[in-house]
Parts: structure tokens; C-alpha cells; sequence
């Protein structure tokens, strides 16, 4: 592939796993409980919030998680 071909594929954007978590603590949730769901420790949860990229699988366990919590996310943002 040349890079005009590089350029056209569509490319998603980062995910921002901070904003991930937060919505998740905004929520109610805390870093133990979501360590705890997805077998990691909370300082690891921590990391990610802080900035860190968390391997695939474990971003992949979040983001299912993430889609488990949604109505309870989109009920939080409601009433606040």
C-alpha cells in the first residue's frame, strides 16, 4: 500500500479511557468494583485513568463492561 492509499482508510478514534472510567465512577462505580469485574486491580484501573492504554484484552473487557453498565451511566447523567 502507498500512503495515498493509507490515507483513505477510515480510522476510529482513539478511545479515550479515561473518560471511560469516569463515566463509569460518575455512575457510581468505583475502581475496586470495576478492578474487581474485570480481574484486575484497582491500581491497575487507576493507571488507565491516569492515562495508561490498557492491553487489548483487558481494553476489550472494559469497553464490555462499559456496555453492561450503559443504562445505569445514562440513568446517572439524568439526574444529575
Amino acid at each position: 500500500m502507498n500512503a495515498r492509499t493509507l490515507s483513505l482508510i477510515h480510522r476510529e478514534p482513539p478511545i479515550r479511557w479515561p473518560n471511560v472510567i469516569q463515566a463509569m465512577q460518575d455512575a457510581g462505580f468505583s475502581l475496586r468494583q470495576i478492578g474487581g469485574a474485570l480481574g484486575v486491580a484497582h491500581s491497575t484501573v487507576q493507571t488507565w485513568q491516569r492515562g495508561s492504554v490498557p492491553n487489548y484484552e483487558d481494553g476489550k473487557a472494559l469497553l464490555a463492561l462499559m456496555e453492561i453498565v450503559r443504562p445505569y451511566i445514562t440513568q446517572a447523567v439524568r439526574i444529575a
